[in-house]
């Protein structure tokens, strides 16, 4: 679910609005919170990667999925009603300025959080994008499942920025987390499993000294 939320005082980027999501896998139980908020005054929306740095404006994210063009990414973010016309020029003028796929892996590349190379920025950027940005989406689904999630939280976001709709009641229980047992035994056993075989591994290299 997309909660869409007032800012707590001290938040970075001044007072308003912030639409959160935590994305889990459901075969690593990889956990992320993303996190959607309007960055200056021009009417951009950025987007808190992790591993990222800084907000990436989400007209540079869709096009970093491959959504370069209009047509491409404006099906996303129609839910903007017509007095939101700034924020869906703004997604425009940082996708033009992103320009190719490549530009815009580029870019978010050079924001990580540990320094890249900058031939391997955009392979660095792809695999947050694919894999760390909406783990709970499978890397298998199309570039289109993402943008559309994306396109979502900035409609929701920028509905309460303009007074469209109400934020979300965090304590409502449609917003809450429940896991079973199961998938906490699940998770639990996956990374003792995998520091066992981390150990086993080290062990044999250090009695033979070979790799493994």
């Amino acid at each position: 679910n997309v909660l869409v939320q007032r800012k707590k005082p001290g938040m970075a980027g001044g007072p308003g609005f912030i639409a959160l999501c935590r994305s889990m896998s459901e075969m690593t139980s990889h956990s992320v919170v993303l996190r959607c908020q309007l960055v200056g005054v021009n009417g951009t929306v950025g987007v808190n990667m992790v591993y990222i740095k800084e907000p990436i404006p989400i007209g540079v994210v869709f096009v970093a999925l491959g959504f370069a063009t209009a047509e491409e990414w404006l099906p996303f973010i129609r839910g903007i009603p017509a007095s939101g016309r700034r924020f869906v020029d703004a997604v425009a003028r940082d996708a033009a300025v992103a320009g190719s796929r490549e530009n815009a892996l580029a870019i978010i590349g050079s924001l990580g959080v540990h320094p890249i190379p900058q031939e391997g920025r955009a392979a660095y950027a792809s695999q947050i994008v694919l894999s760390e940005m909406l783990p709970h989406i499978a890397i298998s689904s199309p570039p289109a499942t993402r943008a559309a999630f994306l396109g979502r939280m900035m409609v929701k976001l920028v509905r309460c920025h303009l007074g469209v709709r109400i934020e979300d009641d965090r304590d409502n229980y449609g917003f809450k987390r429940v896991e079973a047992s199961g998938g906490l035994f699940r998770g639990l056993f996956w990374t003792v499993y995998k520091r066992f075989l981390k150990t086993i591994k080290q062990t044999i290299s250090k009695k033979e000294g070979s790799d493994v």
